[in-house]
């Protein structure tokens, strides 16, 4: 079966030649890569062009909309196969992700949607702190795992594809109505808990891997994940780790205020922040590191976690802020999911 690979664009001059080099060493190439760029201002459609590669054709579309998922309905409209696998720029492909994103499609024609994996790459210390407090659950290696223990996972947290590995059919894509094209980000995990939601069914394939790499600077932990936050508001996907973040931010607030009038309230809240501090940094820091005592790194993972928890908190309350100021957002949600 023939295939078509679809991708988002917007400014992504620095990713080009790495995402695109790792799309021609695939060992499946795809039978067209369509492109559909957000009026990039830089470089980035010449530099595309500049290394298209004759084996498979390729036809870059206008994004008007700007927004990923906007880009995406307008380049699977004019895909031509059924097979539609997605990525993103700035993502690393193994040379198998195709072969292997592809491969539940074809084997089982009741399978609606793939989901791969999306694992850090890291090149520095700093992006391995990063990754391994805020992205441990995609850093796990499946060798220290027995085939029955995976599953036992998946079936207890069974994972929603995201936006750069996952292949589906054109036809759930369009019985789905498309991605959501009105939130900024998370419209990924929107489009695949609509087709959840309409019955699709969905597969895991663990050796289709896109590799990313994490943010190296706070700054940009904080953007990310304040965008990620906000977008999950504006679309109703808030999970229970918010609530309990909230929670254990009232229970700091509480602790503090508590402590001007009686300062033995202090040595609780230092307490609860220790325990919080190696439960949500620390301790996934050391299930993934062999040789961790290095003290530069033992003073960014308490940066690194309470910057996350300020991007989390802060985005999720702009999000709701949106959603009950502006009705469109939930408009849109009500016409997208019912």
């Amino acid at each position: 079966m023939k295939v078509s690979l679809i991708m988002p664009v917007r400014n992504e001059e620095k990713t080009v030649q790495l995402t695109l080099g790792s799309i021609h060493r695939q060992t499946r190439r795809p039978d067209e890569l369509i492109i559909a760029d957000g009026r990039s201002t830089d470089g980035t459609v010449q530099l595309i062009r500049s290394l298209s590669d004759a084996d498979f054709p390729l036809q870059i579309v206008d994004n008007s909309a700007l927004l990923a998922g906007a880009g995406r309905n307008v380049a699977i409209e004019k895909a031509r196969f059924d097979l539609v696998a997605a990525t993103d720029f700035g993502t690393i492909l193994d040379p198998h992700w195709l072969e292997e994103i592809v491969k539940p499609l074809e084997d089982d024609p009741a399978v609606d949607m793939v989901g791969g994996r999306a694992c850090p790459l890291v090149t520095n210390w700093i992006e391995n702190c990063v990754a391994a407090v805020l992205h441990s659950s995609n850093m796990l290696r499946l060798d220290r795992f027995t085939a029955e223990e995976i599953q036992r996972l998946l079936a207890r947290n069974p994972p929603l594809p995201g936006g750069n590995s996952v292949a589906f059919r054109k036809k759930i894509w369009q019985k789905a109505g498309g991605y959501p094209s009105w939130i900024k980000t998370s419209e990924d995990k929107l489009f695949a808990r609509k087709v959840n939601r309409i019955g699709g069914k969905i597969a895991i394939s663990l050796h289709a891997v896109a590799y990313y790499e994490p943010r190296d600077t706070l700054s940009k932990v904080f953007r990310q994940f304040y965008s990620y936050s906000r977008g999950n508001a504006q679309s109703r996907q808030v999970s229970n780790n918010f609530w309990k973040l909230l929670a254990k931010a009232g229970l700091g607030v509480g602790l503090f205020s508590a402590g001007l009038i009686k300062p033995l309230y202090w040595y609780a809240l230092a307490a609860c922040l220790g325990l919080h501090l190696y439960r949500a940094g620390f301790r996934p820091y050391l299930n993934l590191n062999e040789n961790p005592w290095d003290l530069k790194i033992f003073l960014l993972i308490p940066a690194v976690v309470l910057t996350h928890n300020a991007a989390s908190l802060l985005g999720h309350l702009a999000g709701y802020y949106d959603w009950w100021t502006e009705p469109c957002y939930r408009l849109k949600y009500r016409q997208y999911m019912q």
